[in-house]
């Protein structure tokens, strides 16, 4: 779990969730070399794990589905369950669990369809050469780190510290 508190962080001034409670589902990504994908805010500098909001009456693995596509293109299959985390973004009035699964690539079917918010960010995808990358790439330092980022960096941190654990266990090469 996250909080404010276990950050340190302040939201922006007159900050408020659109909604108090939140799904998420996300999905660590490897391929066949056990490479990892994450997501890369070019603009921001940061780099995130893939996914996004569950909509309403959606199962999570259906959000999962939805959420990889749009934001890669990449058709895969669930190999594990890795989390779940819990952010308390208490500043904004926010509770937001998110759902973590490992999953293998398949290919990729289609073109990333990104939102506008992310084509602002400069949102790519990047093969990261493995998981200690990927988190490396993750918790590197970023300057300005705006309140929500600050908390998806520590999320994203966590959740692929658990994914190194299942993929040294169950699926190094």
């Amino acid at each position: 779990d996250f909080s404010d508190e276990s950050l340190g962080v302040q939201p922006e001034p007159g900050s408020v969730a659109a909604k108090p409670y939140r799904q998420t589902a996300r999905a660590i990504l490897i391929d066949d070399n056990n490479h990892i994908l994450l997501g890369h805010n070019v603009n921001v500098g940061n780099y995130e794990t893939i996914g996004g909001g569950i909509h309403l009456g959606e199962l999570r693995l259906e959000g999962l589905k939805r959420e990889v596509l749009e934001e890669t293109g990449y058709d895969f299959e669930v190999l594990d369950f890795i989390c779940k985390t819990t952010e308390h973004r208490n500043g904004v009035g926010l509770t937001q669990d998110s759902f973590t699964y490992l999953c293998r690539a398949r290919a990729q079917v289609t073109k990333p369809n990104y939102t506008e918010k992310e084509l602002a960010s400069g949102q790519r995808n990047v093969w990261c050469d493995n998981i200690d990358d990927a988190i490396s790439k993750v918790e590197a330092p970023v300057k300005n780190l705006s309140y929500s980022k600050q908390f998806m960096q520590a999320r994203d941190a966590a959740i692929l510290r658990k994914a190194k654990d299942i993929i040294e266990s169950k699926y190094a090469k």
